[in-house]
């Protein structure tokens, strides 16, 4: 299982970006303070159920909105047939 696309609103200093990932490799490059660790911080709090804190919302008067798209292999598509489209 791979990410596709991810889209983010309102969290940290990532407000309105989407990013398109690479099907095979990704690196997170550039400069100081642009979001790099603040992306990987939002994966980790994703995929390992963990729940977002105060300070991670950039605006506390607006939720915080995540989407993304996940490819499967055959054999993961297959295992998860009941589940997805």
């Amino acid at each position: 299982m791979k990410i596709s696309t991810l889209e983010i609103k309102n969290y940290r200093n990532l407000d309105g970006v989407k990013i398109n990932f690479h099907p095979t490799t990704n690196f997170i490059i550039g400069e100081n303070n642009l979001g790099k660790s603040n992306l990987l911080y939002l994966l980790n709090i994703l995929f390992t159920r963990n729940s977002f804190s105060e300070s991670d919302f950039l605006n506390l008067d607006n939720p915080i909105h995540i989407s993304f798209s996940l490819r499967l292999s055959d054999i993961e598509q297959g295992f998860f047939d009941d589940l997805f489209d």
